[in-house]
């Protein structure tokens, strides 16, 4: 046999030995580079996105709960809070209202014959001589009449399962108060409760005692 012919016979297999070889590298080149790839896309998605939110253009959304410094304090059941106060009963009608035991209630005499019952209720610490904290007036003037007697609107709440009216507005000494008329005796009489902004806490935790009988 020609040995040149031999030597080219050996150097075939040997030439496909290394074709596969290479294939097998360029294989492994190209998982290992898809692998580096995969990973850094996904150590992109983790890492948090920095800078101010307003430079980004983002908009939060609407759902979103604003964080907040510390936890909301636990609203404490106005109930608890009044269980133990004095208990105001109307000597002119069936109603009744608790107001804090450091307080007074002075049922005042008025010249209006509309109004059946007018309680001014005043802190013990009250200095002032004709203060007027919170007051609650019992008129026989009818729901319809007392909310035509002042065109600013108000907004419609519930006082001892009635429908009420709720109004904020400004006294001639320039102090922001409340106004509560609730309908009592069907329509026809009205209580309304006055309190100065100062004591709004106090003036809604009497608000939510007040009962009324048929």
């Amino acid at each position: 046999m020609d040995p040149q012919g031999q030597q080219q016979e050996y150097s075939k297999p040997q030439a496909n030995q290394h074709k596969y070889i290479a294939v097998l590298i360029i294989i492994l080149c190209l998982a290992s580079l898809g692998s580096a790839i995969y990973f850094l896309v996904l150590h992109n998605k983790k890492e948090p996105i920095k800078g101010n939110v307003s430079q980004l253009n983002l908009v939060p959304s609407a759902t979103q709960t604003p964080a907040s410094d510390s936890s909301p304090e636990p609203i404490e059941d106005s109930r608890k809070i009044t269980n133990n106060w004095q208990v105001y009963n109307s000597t002119k009608s069936a109603f009744l209202i608790k107001y804090p035991k450091d307080w007074t209630a002075k049922d005042t005499e008025q010249s209006d014959p509309k109004i059946l019952e007018y309680v001014v209720f005043n802190p013990l610490s009250a200095t002032k001589a004709g203060e007027l904290s919170i007051t609650l007036t019992y008129t026989t003037r009818s729901y319809k009449e007392v909310l035509g007697s002042d065109p600013q609107p108000g907004e419609t709440i519930t006082v001892a399962s009635v429908a009420a009216t709720r109004k904020l507005k400004q006294d001639s000494q320039r102090n922001i108060v409340i106004t509560v008329a609730v309908p009592f005796g069907g329509v026809a009489n009205t209580l309304i409760l006055y309190g100065k902004e100062t004591y709004k806490d106090i003036f809604n935790q009497m608000l939510s005692t007040l009962t009324l009988s048929p």
